[in-house]
Parts: C-alpha cells; sequence; structure tokens
C-alpha cells in the first residue's frame, strides 16, 4: 500500500569538489569543497546550510580548513529564526601512511546568534598508530577533547579522554 508524504516541504542539496592542481606534484593533496542544502520545515519555517572546506593531503600531511553557515527555524512550537555558524581547523602530521602520527582540531561555534555569549569552543588533540593491510588501513586513535562553553550558555565545560578505533577501506 502506498503512503503519502506527511510533510509537501523539500530540500534541494548540492555538494562539488574540485582538486585545483590534479597531478601538479606536492599540489595535487589541495582540495576545495563545498556544501548547500536549502530547503523548508514548513512554509514560513526555513532550512538552509552552508559549508565550505580547503584541505590537503599527502604522505606525511593531513589538513582542514571548513566554515559552516546554517539558518534554521525547526520548531513549530516555538517558531523563529535560528542563525548558526563556525569555523573548524583540523592538523594530522604523521610518519607516513604506516606509523605514528600527532593530531589536533579546533571548532569555534556559536548555535545561536541572537543569543549573546552562548559559543563554544572544542580543542582535540592526542596520537594514533596507524597499520596497513593490503586493501585497508587501522588506526589506534587516543585524544584529549575539551570543550569550553560561554558562561550564559549555562552549560559545564568538558573534558573526555578518548580512544578509539578508525579504519579505512
Amino acid at each position: 500500500k502506498a503512503q503519502t508524504d506527511v510533510n509537501k516541504y523539500k530540500s534541494a542539496k548540492d555538494r562539488m569538489t574540485l582538486r585545483t592542481r590534479a597531478g601538479r606534484g606536492i599540489a595535487n593533496g589541495f582540495r576545495l569543497s563545498g556544501f548547500y542544502s536549502a530547503g523548508w520545515y514548513a512554509a514560513d519555517r526555513p532550512r538552509q546550510l552552508g559549508i565550505v572546506m580547503a584541505s590537503f593531503e599527502q604522505t606525511h600531511l593531513v589538513t582542514t580548513l571548513q566554515y559552516v553557515n546554517a539558518l534554521e527555524n525547526p520548531s513549530a512550537i516555538m517558531p523563529r529564526d535560528i542563525r548558526r555558524n563556525g569555523p573548524s581547523g583540523f592538523i594530522e602530521i604523521r610518519q607516513g601512511l604506516q606509523g605514528w602520527a600527532a593530531l589536533a582540531r579546533v571548532d569555534s561555534f556559536d548555535p545561536d546568534r541572537s543569543v549573546p555569549d552562548n559559543s563554544q569552543r572544542r580543542v582535540i588533540a592526542g596520537g594514533a598508530y596507524w597499520f596497513v593491510w593490503p586493501r585497508s588501513r587501522v588506526a589506534l586513535v587516543a585524544t584529549n577533547e575539551r570543550v569550553h562553553y560561554e558562561p550564559a550558555a549555562g552549560r559545564v565545560n568538558e573534558n573526555r579522554l578518548l580512544v578509539q578505533t578508525l579504519v579505512e577501506f
């Protein structure tokens, strides 16, 4: 039995990645990416998200910089536009495709620009060891993650130690 969609409001999404210097030595690792989603929760409640990212990857270094900007109005109970934005950066310095690596990430995010002093900053730092198999790589990763909230956010700062496994295939 066919069912109709309860919500007639849809979203359109687009993503693009450019390799600006493909095949040109070390510059081959540069990429520019963008993602955009536009739609509605309801007729007067928009949903928009844009992300731009620049990245570089080679044997001993991986780095990314990105920025997110969003406009949302998700709640029918308290309808108001919420603007969110913030930058993020990541770096991994490694021995090579196998071996030790050091990594760090910094995010700064404002979940609602109309509310003063509610932003948060996340700092992650740690290390990893990469193992290589014929068609995959596995990493054991240990990091310390600290999240600092502005006092007006009403949240307690966080600090956690994470031990994770990452699989690439």
